[in-house]
């Protein structure tokens, strides 16, 4: 998903982006859904929704790559896969444990009625992360753009768009955590 979703940002493809990414998330909760309420799967419908959601993603990500490009293998790129693409695959699977591994050792620990009181208090987060990401992809290219031509006015309107932003983040953050 990162590669189509960098080719999405840099064509200048919001809404598309957007739409994808609600599309992605939907995958996933009404995986979640249907899994607990009509499947009864327990803690086995939040491994089996993330996989639906990714394999719904990957779908979505080969045709839009079939439908935009030109699949030719240059010995060029080989080298820079071999070169670039190798050595991040450590540092990709080190996320991606870091990412499991808070739920693991708590299951070890704890019983599985606790961890779904932590899933749950973990959901909570989702769509902040969600809005958070969508916005900076939605910027990417202007801010790009504005940086690259060192366009100090579109640097400024950025700016005052991300602190924006990232106050209404902040302030429903707070609003969901009193109430």
């Amino acid at each position: 998903w990162p590669t189509v979703s960098q080719l999405i940002i840099l064509q200048g493809k919001a809404r598309i982006h957007f739409v994808l990414e609600i599309i992605r998330w939907l995958a996933g909760v009404l995986t979640t859904i249907i899994c607990l309420v009509w499947l009864n799967w327990g803690m086995m419908s939040l491994l089996v929704a993330p996989l639906v959601a990714n394999i719904i993603s990957l779908v979505i990500e080969s045709w839009f790559i079939v439908k935009n490009s030109l699949i030719r293998i240059r010995r060029k790129w080989i080298s820079e896969v071999v070169t670039v693409g190798l050595p991040s695959i450590p540092a990709n699977i080190s996320e991606a444990l870091g990412n499991m591994a808070d739920r693991y050792f708590i299951q070890a620990w704890l019983n599985l009625t606790q961890l779904g009181f932590y899933s749950h208090a973990e959901r909570y987060i989702n769509p902040f992360k969600l809005y958070n990401k969508s916005f900076m992809k939605t910027i990417h290219s202007e801010t790009l753009e504005a940086f690259s031509k060192s366009d100090t006015i579109a640097i400024k309107k950025i700016e005052e768009i991300m602190k924006f932003f990232f106050s209404i983040l902040v302030v429903v953050g707070i609003l969901l955590s009193l109430f």
